[in-house]
């Protein structure tokens, strides 16, 4: 990356020197003769000049202070009707509490209950497994 930039400093560099050498004073002469494309400023758009109004309209005069303003006519009546009374809801009966449950149901004692064991392993059933590697048809 720095490398580019060193680069084209050293080119800009050489194109100057070429330019103001001997061999390059003809091309140096070319750019400075070269003609320069002028553009003419654009032509002013005329516009028609609008007179200047010769009076300030005079804006209407406030009331005085002390003066009555006129009156306004009165709005309609825009109330709405009442909102009829929301009826009282009906208390909800009492629910009887369970009482709590017994430690033991259907004569068993909760908190003597049998280990349930464990099952053993099944054996492998011989049309479910897959066919031995040895066995080929």
């Amino acid at each position: 990356m720095a490398t580019g930039g060193h680069f084209s400093s050293l080119f800009f560099v050489m194109a100057l020197v070429f330019l103001e050498s001997p061999i390059g004073c003809g091309a140096r002469h070319l750019l400075d003769s070269a003609p320069v494309a002028t553009e003419s400023p654009p032509a002013a758009p005329t516009q028609p000049t609008l007179p200047l109004p010769t009076t300030i309209p005079t804006l209407p005069s406030l009331p005085q202070p002390g003066t009555t303003l006129p009156t306004l006519p009165a709005l309609p009546n825009l109330a709405l009707p009442p909102i009829p009374a929301i009826p009282a809801i009906p208390a909800i009966p009492n629910i009887p509490v369970l009482p709590p449950l017994p430690s033991n149901i259907l004569g068993i004692p909760l908190n003597n209950l049998p280990q349930i064991p464990t099952l053993p392993s099944l054996p492998s059933i011989p049309f479910l497994s897959p066919p031995p590697a040895s066995a080929s048809p």
